[in-house]
């Protein structure tokens, strides 16, 4: 978009300070409890003690300072030395050992035993959005019938009649239509009382140190594995409400127990560096989280390999929010870049452009009076329509003005294009707050949708909403919301630019984040199975951003070229105030594998030598 308010650039020096001067938010502030079991002597019960239930008194400490004291419900579990203890990477930034400890012990459980906390901050925080991680060495894969061995769990069933608890971080001693046998899940029950399981189809190798960590961002369950190659994602559950189920059970490891229920213990293994976060920590945050060499799984931030090595090509200098569309054997480009409206640019070989200005221009029958933002244009019944962000005045706003989403029609991709909703003349949307960043995506059946955002500048956080057209362009029902900035790289208070394909049943979604005058404004996308979500941002989705060698790239437009293979123009910060130029790359899709079906992969612009 262009340069937004007078209002907006007085701003950037205080949000730049604010916003964007601090420290990326620490984790160690999220921790709630983490427990290493490295503070005492190797090979000896952990109070010295044989055949006191419970023990009288506090045997682990809690590195986070949280207090949150573990007791033991049989004394036979010891600590074991180093050789059954994996060692945290060195690029997790928080909690080190204090004192001069060494991470060298681990417990040892071998039936009917468990450690549980006993006061502390675990047992009386609301955890919304959380992270729970431990490392688990179990024996016993394949030779007991239980139903679970558990390595984390809560204490509590808060539905009544059946046999869950809150939470468990477990391994199934069973198969059913949810689980696998010896493969591991993680199970909580939300804050609707609704039971989630993210639950990996594989079985844990036995006798062998693997990572788990269990992610709730309050809308997904996510369930990743490391099993000596880099977490990866092994289980997804969606349609979470909210975060964990209020109950104020205590917290237990070794066991899945429930009030009034059966014990679940870990029937012969090895527990350590268990630890949960209020927050839904990405994979570099996790404790056993080891940098690689050579490409990364698509678990972890892929931004750095997919940018590094592609060859964009400059289209036009001095227009951002690109949309380009073709027409026989023409090319047609728009962008934000003039203040009174919109020009268009036409080329037949994607290198030589020419100018075609005033396709729309604000006047007579333009209810917008500046900020002529992000055109999208698109063919519409044997004609052409547009739909644009532009500012005025609101009705019954005492003279306020605001930003609203525009439409337009023309028989020519070159205009004139006449204005035919606006926010006084038939509104696209109603809900009262400035929205921008129009996008229509048509499914395969013909039905139309709508993506746009709701603005940052009326509510300190935007959104990206979804309607359904009717056959005239106009917003159907009530708007379905996608999501909102919510990942640590997103910065807080912006997502924008929705533009969505479909590929083998999988809508995919681009997106930009962070503010558009930022060097860190970058390309993300998000997956669905449906035009109206639920969305999910995969793991390292942020896959367009700086490292291309050009700040700020953003605000994509995509047009298909064939099959799965896609013309991908986007703009970057070329100058100081905002300048910026359109660029452009190619884009496929590469598949997977698993609960995400397809990401966005970079190449060279297609046709293009």
């Amino acid at each position: 978009m262009m340069i937004r308010s007078l209002m907006v650039l007085m701003l950037m020096g205080f949000l730049t300070t604010t916003l964007f001067g601090q420290k990326e938010k620490s984790i160690e502030r999220d921790v709630v409890a983490y427990w290493r079991f490295d503070g005492g002597e190797a090979m000896r019960n952990l109070n010295n003690q044989i055949d006191v239930e419970p023990a009288t008194s506090e045997v682990i400490k809690d590195v986070s300072g949280n207090g949150n004291v573990l007791r033991t419900f049989n004394t036979d579990v010891s600590r074991w030395p180093s050789d059954t203890s994996p060692t945290t990477s060195a690029v997790v930034p928080t909690m080190r050992l204090r004192g001069g400890e060494k991470n060298d012990l681990s417990l040892h459980f071998s039936g009917n035993q468990d450690v549980f906390t006993q006061s502390g901050m675990i047992e009386r925080v609301k955890l919304d959005a959380f992270t729970v991680e431990a490392a688990v060495r179990v024996v016993s894969i394949g030779e007991d019938s239980v139903e679970y061995q558990v390595v984390l769990g809560k204490d509590g069933q808060p539905i009544k009649g059946m046999g869950n608890a809150p939470l468990q971080l477990t391994i199934a001693g069973r198969t059913d239509e949810f689980t696998v046998k010896d493969a591991p899940a993680f199970q909580i029950i939300d804050r609707a009382g609704q039971f989630h399981n993210a639950a990996s189809k594989k079985p844990l190798p036995r006798d062998k140190w693997v990572w788990l960590a269990g992610v709730c961002d309050g809308n997904v369950l996510k369930l990743y594995v490391d099993r000596g190659n880099g977490y990866k994602v092994e289980g997804t559950a969606m349609g979470v409400s909210g975060g964990l189920h209020a109950d104020a059970g205590r917290w237990v490891i070794g066991r899945g127990m429930y009030n009034k229920g059966v014990g679940q213990w870990l029937r012969q293994g090895w527990i350590d560096e268990v630890r949960v976060t209020a927050r839904a920590l990405s994979v570099r945050e996790f404790v056993g989280y080891k940098r690689k060499s050579g490409p990364r799984h698509v678990d972890e931030s892929q931004t750095h390999v997919m940018s590094k090595t592609i060859k964009p090509i400059e289209l036009v200098k001095d227009i951002a929010d690109p949309c380009l569309i073709k027409d026989g054997d023409t090319f047609y480009m728009y962008g934000t870049g003039e203040p009174d409206g919109f020009a268009a640019y036409s080329s037949k070989d994607l290198k030589t452009w020419k100018k075609h200005p005033n396709v729309l221009k604000k006047g007579d029958g333009v209810w917008g009076t500046h900020f002529f933002w992000a055109p999208s244009v698109s063919k519409f019944n044997g004609g052409y329509e547009m739909f644009y962000t532009s500012k005025g005045p609101v009705p019954n706003g005492a003279g306020r003005e605001s930003l609203r989403i525009c439409r337009a029609v023309s028989d020519s991709p070159l205009g004139p294009f006449k204005e035919v909703s606006s926010a006084v003349k038939d509104p696209l949307v109603n809900i009262g707050m400035a929205t921008i960043d129009a996008e229509v995506f048509v499914d395969d059946d013909g039905h139309r949708y709508m993506y746009y955002v709701l603005d940052y500048l009326e509510t300190g956080k935007s959104r990206i909403l979804a309607a359904a057209l009717d056959d005239d362009g106009r917003v159907m029902g009530e708007s379905s919301y996608c999501f909102e900035p919510n990942l640590p790289w997103e910065g807080g208070h912006w997502v924008e630019a929705p533009s969505v394909i479909k590929h083998d049943g999988w809508y995919i979604m681009l997106y930009s984040a962070n503010p558009f005058f930022s060097e860190n404004y970058a390309i993300a996308y998000a997956v669905s199975k449906s035009p109206l979500g639920p969305w999910v941002k995969p793991p390292g989705n942020r896959i367009l951003g700086k490292e291309i060698g050009m700040p700020g790239p953003g605000h994509q437009g995509i047009l298909k070229h064939s099959e799965g293979l896609y013309y991908f123009p986007f703009h970057a910060l070329i100058g100081p105030n905002a300048r910026r130029g359109t660029f452009m790359v190619g884009m496929t899709l590469e598949a997977t594998g698993d609960v995400y079906g397809y990401r966005p992969v970079f190449v060279d612009v297609p046709g293009i030598e």
